[in-house]
Protein backbone atom coordinates (compact mmCIF):
# COMPACT_ATOMS: atom_id res chain seq x y z
CA UNK A 1 0.00 0.00 0.00
CA UNK A 2 2.84 2.42 0.99
CA UNK A 3 4.98 2.07 -2.49
CA UNK A 4 1.25 2.49 -4.29
CA UNK A 5 1.10 5.35 -2.72
CA UNK A 6 4.10 6.87 -2.79
CA UNK A 7 4.13 5.77 -6.98
CA UNK A 8 0.88 7.90 -6.88
CA UNK A 9 2.13 10.86 -4.85
CA UNK A 10 5.48 11.06 -7.62
CA UNK A 11 3.13 11.00 -10.20
CA UNK A 12 1.18 13.79 -9.12
CA UNK A 13 4.34 15.81 -8.40
CA UNK A 14 5.52 14.98 -11.67
CA UNK A 15 2.35 16.31 -12.97
CA UNK A 16 2.15 19.73 -10.70
CA UNK A 17 5.88 20.17 -12.14
CA UNK A 18 5.36 19.84 -15.88
CA UNK A 19 6.75 16.52 -16.24
CA UNK A 20 10.11 17.94 -16.02
CA UNK A 21 12.22 14.71 -16.86
CA UNK A 22 11.80 11.01 -16.84
CA UNK A 23 11.84 8.70 -13.69
CA UNK A 24 14.89 6.32 -13.65
CA UNK A 25 13.95 2.67 -13.66
CA UNK A 26 14.36 1.04 -10.11
CA UNK A 27 17.50 -1.11 -12.40
CA UNK A 28 19.71 1.83 -13.94
CA UNK A 29 21.25 1.16 -16.36
CA UNK A 30 19.40 -1.28 -17.97
CA UNK A 31 21.07 -3.60 -19.98
CA UNK A 32 19.87 -3.28 -23.70
CA UNK A 33 19.12 0.31 -22.71
CA UNK A 34 20.01 3.33 -25.44
CA UNK A 35 21.02 6.38 -23.49
CA UNK A 36 22.62 10.30 -24.58
CA UNK A 37 25.68 11.24 -23.22
CA UNK A 38 24.61 14.75 -21.53
CA UNK A 39 28.19 14.94 -19.29
CA UNK A 40 30.16 17.76 -20.10
CA UNK A 41 32.71 18.27 -21.71
CA UNK A 42 31.75 14.63 -22.59
CA UNK A 43 31.95 10.61 -21.23
CA UNK A 44 35.42 8.82 -20.92
CA UNK A 45 35.65 5.54 -22.21
CA UNK A 46 38.24 3.34 -20.20
CA UNK A 47 39.63 -0.02 -21.43
CA UNK A 48 38.56 -2.00 -18.20
CA UNK A 49 36.28 -1.85 -15.55
CA UNK A 50 38.09 -0.04 -12.94
CA UNK A 51 37.75 3.52 -12.76
CA UNK A 52 41.78 3.58 -12.53
CA UNK A 53 42.45 1.71 -16.15
CA UNK A 54 43.52 2.88 -18.78
CA UNK A 55 40.86 6.28 -20.72
CA UNK A 56 41.21 4.44 -24.39
CA UNK A 57 38.60 7.00 -26.18
CA UNK A 58 36.06 9.67 -24.86
CA UNK A 59 32.45 10.23 -26.23
CA UNK A 60 31.17 14.05 -26.69
CA UNK A 61 28.03 15.12 -25.64
CA UNK A 62 25.31 13.58 -27.86
CA UNK A 63 26.60 10.79 -28.02
CA UNK A 64 24.71 7.59 -27.53
CA UNK A 65 25.96 4.97 -26.04
CA UNK A 66 23.62 1.35 -25.75
CA UNK A 67 24.80 -1.22 -22.69
CA UNK A 68 25.90 -4.46 -23.30
CA UNK A 69 26.98 -5.26 -20.02
CA UNK A 70 26.48 -4.02 -16.41
CA UNK A 71 29.74 -3.66 -13.89
CA UNK A 72 30.65 -6.79 -11.60
CA UNK A 73 32.21 -5.20 -9.10
CA UNK A 74 32.10 -1.46 -9.86
CA UNK A 75 28.63 0.25 -9.08
CA UNK A 76 27.56 2.47 -12.14
CA UNK A 77 30.05 0.77 -14.55
CA UNK A 78 28.79 -0.46 -18.06
CA UNK A 79 30.30 -2.22 -20.92
CA UNK A 80 29.04 -0.02 -24.06
CA UNK A 81 28.53 -0.43 -27.61
CA UNK A 82 28.99 3.37 -29.61
CA UNK A 83 29.22 4.50 -32.51
CA UNK A 84 30.01 8.17 -31.15
CA UNK A 85 33.46 7.38 -29.61
CA UNK A 86 36.64 9.38 -30.64
CA UNK A 87 39.55 6.97 -29.92
CA UNK A 88 42.31 8.45 -27.92
CA UNK A 89 46.30 7.35 -28.48
CA UNK A 90 47.73 4.26 -27.05
CA UNK A 91 49.53 6.37 -23.71
CA UNK A 92 48.22 9.24 -24.80
CA UNK A 93 47.32 11.82 -21.87
CA UNK A 94 44.14 13.96 -21.83
CA UNK A 95 46.69 17.20 -21.30
CA UNK A 96 47.15 16.98 -25.05
CA UNK A 97 44.38 15.80 -26.24
CA UNK A 98 44.85 12.70 -26.94
CA UNK A 99 44.56 13.02 -30.24
CA UNK A 100 45.34 9.99 -32.88
CA UNK A 101 48.67 10.90 -34.95
CA UNK A 102 47.84 12.03 -38.44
Amino acid sequence: EGQGNASSLLQEALELCGGLGEVLPETYPLVGGRYLVDAKPGALVRRHESVESEVSGEILPGGVVTVLEVGRTEVGRTRIYTEHARLLAVGSTLENGGALPE
